[in-house]
């Protein structure tokens, strides 16, 4: 309820007149300093009307305004002109149309204390200037904190610019009469004793507004509290009665003995039981039986038939991975059977006592078998002349043909003897091998361009499993790097083109992407000198 002061009390009527003197012959900024309630926005209104003679702006300061809008609030009020710049001060635009204004001025602004300090500074020059013959007069109403703040940072020269007046507080007579002047202008009249008021307005501070709350007070007691304690219980009773209903509802629900929808597949039903029922047990609770029972069956029918088929599944897949693995480990073992037959490797003796004495072992030799020794001899050295670098695969397959051709007995004038060793084709196969292998003394590794580093093993049967597999490629190189064997491939002129090879072969053998090195990086790996009993020996 809001109550309007049509007619000021003596003590605001006094203070009503003293600001308007100084409105009229002071150029000072006047701020009317009182705590809410005191009355400020009362006398500000009374002012505006009281000087009818003066051009005025009346404008209550909202919190967080920019200057920009309290200035086009103010401006909007003064001038006729639609044409000015808010964001000039108020001093330059006034100066501007002061010609055309036949009237003085008065700016009035409310809850000063929320106006940016600019604005303030503007306001104290304004204060100065003079429009229509007559000081352009400036009144503020201001909380005290805030004006007697700003007061304070003032020099002395600028405090002289500003008049602040305190709002007194109404003496105790005033504060009856305006109790019941307001209770007489409104349409209820409570019964209140007279002592029961004097005593609540003298422990008041004398602002009106605690005048018009008292009064309100009266008019309209608090009944609010025994509203809403009735509103409290009428929503516990709807709460106890929900509550009720609802367990009335689950016992009736839980006590129906339920049925299992006859035109459903039985073994389908018996199926989806059995799987609720295991899945029940195994969690440790209880299956429910009544009349949610078969809605629960068929919602958890799909749920454990594609569980089931989950795991037959996953069972499935393990099963066809440990078969594959199974395969892949025999295929490995005849793959490494199959290179140690074809590779032929000796014994260390075997390779000794050909190296000791080749010529020991065969005692008669005729046209024929020389030729033949000469013929593979010849052929050995060319190709090792010419490629540089024999590769791996070549070689075995050279010592086997050699081999092969030694062990025939059947060859044309061939006579061996049994000095020490049984009469048999194996010897000549060892001498054959092992002048192979000396050769391979002699294989120099090339000093520029780049190969592919396919793989490094510890073992002669692993590699020989790889070379195999890569028989197909060019120039294959088996060297030694410390303990370890290392199979190389290709001699290529650029390392693009080694990179181009490289990203081929992943594709036609699988596995990563070797790895390119250039074969001057390579000056401390060896080839291959002697084979024995698949380690690698210098």
């Amino acid at each position: 309820m809001t109550f309007s002061l049509s007619v000021l009390l003596p003590s605001q009527e006094a203070l009503l007149q003293r600001m308007q003197h100084m409105a009229c012959y002071s150029q000072q900024l006047v701020v009317a300093l009182g705590e809410e309630g005191a009355g400020k926005s009362t006398l500000l209104t009374a002012l505006v009307s009281e000087q009818e003679e003066y051009n005025s702006a009346l404008v209550v300061c909202p919190m967080h305004a920019d200057a920009a809008e309290i200035r086009r609030k103010i401006l909007i009020q003064l001038l006729s002109e639609p044409l000015f710049d808010d964001e000039e001060p108020l001093g330059n635009t006034l100066g501007r149309f002061a010609s055309a204004l036949s009237q003085p001025i008065h700016i009035l602004i409310d809850d000063a204390h929320l106006l940016p300090l600019e604005l303030w500074a503007e306001c104290l020059l304004l204060s100065q200037q003079k429009c229509a013959g007559r000081p352009i007069a400036i009144t503020f109403a201001c909380e005290p904190a805030k004006a007697r703040a700003l007061y304070a940072e003032l020099g002395s020269a600028q405090r002289g610019l500003m008049a602040p007046i305190d709002i007194e507080p109404l003496p105790l007579g005033e504060r009856e009469a305006l109790y019941y002047t307001l209770i007489s202008r409104s349409d209820d009249v409570p019964y209140v004793p007279r002592d029961i008021i004097k005593t609540q307005l003298e422990q008041q501070a004398g602002r009106p507004g605690e005048v018009i709350a008292l009064l309100e007070l009266a008019l309209a007691p608090k009944t609010d509290v025994a509203v809403s304690r009735k509103g409290l219980w009428r929503v516990l009773a709807v709460a106890a009665v929900t509550l009720l209903v609802t367990a009335g509802l689950w016992g009736v629900i839980s006590g129906h003995p339920g049925k299992i929808n006859p035109t459903s597949n039985p073994s389908t039903t018996q199926t989806a039981s059995t799987d609720a029922r295991a899945y029940a047990e195994s969690e440790g609770r209880h299956q429910a039986s009544g009349l949610l029972s078969p809605f629960g069956e068929w919602r958890l029918k799909p749920y454990f038939a594609n569980r089931k088929q989950a795991l037959d599944a996953a069972l499935q897949a393990e099963q066809e991975a440990m078969t594959a693995a199974l395969e892949q480990e025999q295929a490995d073992l005849a793959l490494l059977a199959e290179a140690r037959a074809l590779a032929e490797v000796e014994t260390a003796d075997t390779l000794r006592s050909a190296s000791v004495s080749p010529a020991a072992a065969i005692t008669k030799s005729d046209a024929p078998v020389s030729q033949v020794s000469t013929k593979t001899d010849m052929s050995a050295a060319t190709q090792h002349g010419g490629v540089g670098a024999k590769p791996v695969g070549a070689k075995a397959a050279d010592v086997r043909t050699n081999s092969d051709k030694t062990r025939d007995p059947k060859t044309k004038g061939v006579q061996v003897t049994t000095q020490g060793v049984a009469a048999d084709t194996k010897p000549a196969a060892n001498t054959t091998k092992a002048a192979a292998i000396a050769v391979a003394t002699n294989i120099q590794l090339p000093k520029q361009g780049y190969t592919l580093q396919i793989a490094t093993v510890g073992k002669r049967e692993s590699a020989d499993v790889i070379l195999k597999r890569l028989a197909k490629e060019p120039n294959l190189y088996l060297v030694l790097y410390r303990d370890k064997l290392v199979i190389l491939q290709g001699n290529y002129s650029s390392h693009a083109e080694a990179d181009s090879q490289a990203d081929s072969l992943p594709q036609r053998y699988g596995g990563g992407k070797p790895w390119v090195r250039a074969w001057k990086d390579l000056g401390t790996y060896q080839p291959i000198e002697a084979v024995s009993g698949g380690e690698i020996s210098n």
